[in-house]
């Protein structure tokens, strides 16, 4: 999950997603809900596309089995703009770089926000505080302004330290995590990192 700062921090989170089946009582339907694990994260500034794809590939290298490749690599859409200095953007430099990273679709910030905050209130988020302490304390702290009242304000949350580590996250969300639970009959088809 990638968000890319111009002149903030960047940030490339590595997670994988289980689909659990809910203990559902007799003669009820049984379906899967999506756990996400936050396994690693890296968290830089002003780096090129070339130091973020050695970041990238040293860390899939050094803290997964050997062999483990993402199946699936999704980020700010703002990485799709073109630099005027070489015609090219940061997704397709990390393209070229055997980095496989796809810009999501535009949604409202708060369409993933909410799955989240759903996941997490059932506790269905964890975090590796080994690999991604920063990100755990991101969730924990991200906020909207509030009036008088305590009531949200605005479309976008606050802009400050938080706010590209949970971008990242929900760019990966707002892909591969719906707001409804699977069939028990659909097949996973990732496979745990640690096996």
């Amino acid at each position: 999950m990638w968000d890319f700062g111009i002149g903030d921090p960047g940030v490339c989170i590595f997670a994988q997603i289980e689909w659990v089946p809910n203990e559902a009582p007799p003669g009820h339907k049984q379906f899967k809900l999506p756990y996400l694990y936050i396994l690693h994260a890296i968290e830089a500034k002003d780096w090129t596309a070339a130091m973020w794809a050695d970041a990238y590939h040293a860390a899939l290298d050094q803290r997964f089995p050997a062999g483990t490749r993402t199946r699936g690599d999704y980020g700010d859409p703002a990485g799709m703009q073109r630099n005027p200095s070489n015609g090219s953007s940061v997704i397709r430099d990390l393209n070229a770089a055997q980095v496989p990273v796809t810009p999501v679709a535009k949604r409202p910030q708060d369409f993933a926000i909410r799955i989240l905050n759903n996941m997490m209130s059932g506790g269905r988020v964890y975090v590796n505080i080994d690999g991604a302490k920063r990100v755990s304390d991101a969730f924990s702290s991200h906020k909207w302004k509030l009036d008088k009242n305590g009531v949200r304000t605005g479309e976008t949350p606050v802009h400050d330290w938080t706010s590209h580590l949970v971008d990242a996250v929900r760019y990966g969300a707002s892909v591969l995590l719906p707001f409804h639970p699977r069939d028990i009959e659909e097949q996973d088809d990732i496979r745990p990192y640690n096996e």
